[in-house]
C-alpha cells in the first residue's frame, strides 16, 4: 500500500470519510488518490467548498490534495495555470455565497487593495471577505472579529456556505445571541448538518431541551449528534440521574468510551464510589485524570484522601495549591450534608445545623460517613434513630461498630430490648463513645448525670482529671476547641481556706 497513513485511521472515521467523499466525487476518481482517506473527517469537504467558493474550475480529489498550493497563489497565477476562469473575480465570487446587503458588500470590496488579484493570495482575499461578513452578521467591530480569529484560527478556514448556515441555525433555532457567539467562537466551527441532526434526532438531554443545554454549554454544539445519543443512553444505564447530569453538562463532550471506562474506574476506587449519589458525581468523571493524580499525591504525603471533596479534586491547579497549603476544604461538610439530607429526606439546612454543633463537623469525611451508615442500617438502625443521633457519623466507623456491639452488655441499658427500638438509641451510643474516648466537648444528651455520695464524686473527679490529661485518639487536635477545666465549688473552698 502506497499510503500507510490509512492503516492508522479508525474504522468509524474511515466509514464517514468514504460516505462523504462519494457524495462529492465519482468512486473511480477517489480510488486514484487514496491518500485523501487519511484526512481528518470533514477536512476534504471543507476544502472542496472553499475551492468552489473561490472559483476553482472542476474540483477533483487531486485539487483537494493540492489545496494549500492553490489557496496561497494570487488569482492571476491561477488563471494563467487554467485553474480559474479568466473572467472570475475572487471577491465577487466569494460574496455571492453570502446574504449580506449591497452596502456591506461594497464596504468589504472597498477594503481590498486596488490590484488585489495580483498582490493578494486567494486565501487572503477569502479571509478579508469572511471577517467583514462576521463583523456585519454578529454586529461587532473588526477588532472583535480579529480577537475571535486569533483565539480560534480555524474560523478563517471555514467554508462561507457552512459559516452562513451555522450562524443562521445558532441565532434562529438555538436562540444564541451574537454576544455569546463572540465569547464562544468555537461554535462557528460546528457543522450545520450536525446542528440540524441535534435539533431533529436529539431534541432532549438530561430532561431539558437541547437548545437550552446548548446555550448553557455551547461546547455541545461541536459534539456529533450520535455521540450525544450514545452518552445519554450510557448515563441512564449507569443510573445517573438528570439532576446529576445537569450539574455537569459538559460530560456530553467526552466520548462514550471514555465515560464508560471512567464510570467503571469510579466503582473500583472507594474514595470515588462513595460519591456515586452525589449531585456532582459527573465532575469526578469529567476530571477523572486530575482527581486520580491528586488522590495519589495526597496519599503519598500522608493526608487522608478519603476526606477530600469533589471540589478540591476537580478545581483549577492554582486553587488546589491554595487549598492544599492552607489545609482548608469547605467542600467536605457540604458533600456529607447533601448525602445525609438525601438519605433521610431532611432539609440540608437542618442537617447542617445538627452537625455544626460538633467540634469536628468541619473535618468530616464522606467516606467514613458512608461506612458508618452502611454498617448501622443493615443492623436494624432506623432512619429516625439515625436522625436523632446524627453526630455518630463523625466518629470512626470501627469505633462506632465496637461500641454498638457492646451496647447490649451495658448494665445501664438493661433490659436492652426496651432500648433497641428507642429513637434515642444512637444518642446513647454517642454518650458512651464520648465518655470512653475522653472527648472534652459538650455531649448532646447527658442521660446519666453524675450523682451520688461524696466518695463517688471524688472518684469520678479523679477519673475526669485523668481523662483530660490523656490525648484524644479519635479527633485531630486542630479541630478541638481550647478547653479549660472549671474548678468545682469544693476546690474553690479548699483554695480559699489555704
Amino acid at each position: 500500500m502506497g499510503n500507510r497513513k490509512i492503516l492508522g485511521i479508525r474504522r468509524e472515521t474511515l466509514v464517514k470519510n468514504v460516505g462523504m467523499l462519494k457524495s462529492l466525487f465519482p468512486v473511480r476518481e477517489i480510488m486514484r488518490h487514496p491518500e485523501i482517506f487519511s484526512f481528518p473527517f470533514g477536512t476534504a469537504e471543507q476544502r472542496y467548498r472553499n475551492l468552489e467558493e473561490c472559483g476553482i474550475k472542476k474540483i477533483t480529489p487531486a485539487r483537494v490534495i493540492r489545496y494549500v498550493d492553490l489557496m496561497t497563489q494570487p488569482a492571476y497565477v491561477l488563471k494563467l495555470q487554467g485553474e480559474m476562469a479568466v473572467e472570475t473575480d475572487p471577491a465577487t465570487q466569494l460574496l455571492s455565497f453570502l446574504d449580506c446587503p449591497v452596502g456591506v458588500r461594497a464596504e468589504i470590496l472597498s477594503g481590498l487593495p486596488l490590484h488585489y488579484p495580483f498582490t493578494l493570495s486567494v486565501a487572503e482575499v477569502k479571509r478579508a471577505v469572511l471577517r467583514g461578513y462576521l463583523a456585519w452578521r454578529l454586529s461587532c467591530s473588526r477588532e472583535e472579529v480579529d480577537t475571535l480569529v486569533r483565539k480560534y484560527p480555524s474560523v478563517d478556514n471555514r467554508s462561507l456556505q457552512f459559516l452562513r448556515h451555522t450562524i443562521e441555525l445558532l441565532t434562529n433555532h438555538f436562540h444564541m445571541p451574537s454576544s455569546k457567539i463572540l465569547r464562544n467562537g468555537f461554535v462557528l466551527l460546528s457543522h450545520p448538518g450536525n446542528l440540524e441532526c441535534q435539533l431533529s434526532q436529539v431534541q432532549r438531554l438530561a430532561g431539558m431541551d437541547v437548545r437550552e443545554l446548548a446555550v448553557l454549554c455551547p461546547r455541545l454544539l461541536t459534539v456529533p449528534a450520535e455521540n450525544l445519543i450514545r452518552v445519554e443512553r450510557l448515563l441512564q444505564a449507569y443510573g445517573i440521574t438528570p439532576t446529576q447530569v445537569q450539574r455537569c453538562i459538559r460530560i456530553y463532550s467526552l466520548s462514550p468510551e471514555t465515560i464508560e471506562s471512567r464510570l467503571q474506574e469510579i466503582a473500583k476506587v472507594a474514595e470515588f464510589d462513595v460519591r456515586r449519589e452525589s449531585p456532582r458525581l459527573l465532575n469526578l468523571v469529567y476530571y477523572a485524570s486530575k482527581a486520580r493524580h491528586r488522590l495519589e499525591l495526597l496519599s503519598q504525603l500522608g493526608h487522608p484522601a478519603g476526606g477530600v471533596s469533589i471540589n478540591v479534586l476537580s478545581m483549577a491547579a492554582s486553587d488546589f495549591a491554595r487549598i492544599f497549603y492552607s489545609g482548608s476544604d469547605r467542600g467536605r461538610p457540604r458533600e456529607t450534608v447533601e448525602y445525609l439530607a438525601h438519605l433521610l429526606g431532611k432539609p440540608e439546612a437542618e442537617v447542617r445545623q445538627l452537625l455544626a454543633s460538633h467540634p469536628s463537623s468541619k473535618r468530616i469525611s464522606l467516606l467514613n460517613t458512608r461506612r458508618v451508615v452502611d454498617w448501622l442500617l443493615p443492623r436494624g438502625v432506623t432512619h429516625e434513630q439515625l436522625w436523632y443521633g446524627l453526630q455518630v457519623v463523625l466518629y470512626d466507623s470501627e469505633l462506632v461498630a465496637s461500641h454498638f456491639l457492646r451496647l447490649p452488655e451495658r448494665d445501664e441499658l438493661q433490659p436492652y430490648s426496651e432500648w433497641r427500638d428507642c429513637r434515642e438509641l444512637l444518642e446513647v451510643l454517642l454518650y458512651y463513645m464520648e465518655r470512653e474516648a475522653h472527648f472534652t466537648g459538650r455531649t448532646q444528651v447527658g442521660l446519666f448525670s453524675e450523682v451520688g455520695s461524696p466518695a463517688a464524686s471524688d472518684g469520678t473527679r479523679q477519673e475526669r482529671d485523668a481523662a483530660v490529661s490523656q490525648p484524644n485518639p479519635y479527633f485531630h487536635p486542630a479541630t478541638l476547641p481550647s478547653v479549660q477545666r472549671l474548678r468545682t465549688e469544693e476546690e474553690e473552698a479548699e483554695g480559699d481556706a489555704s
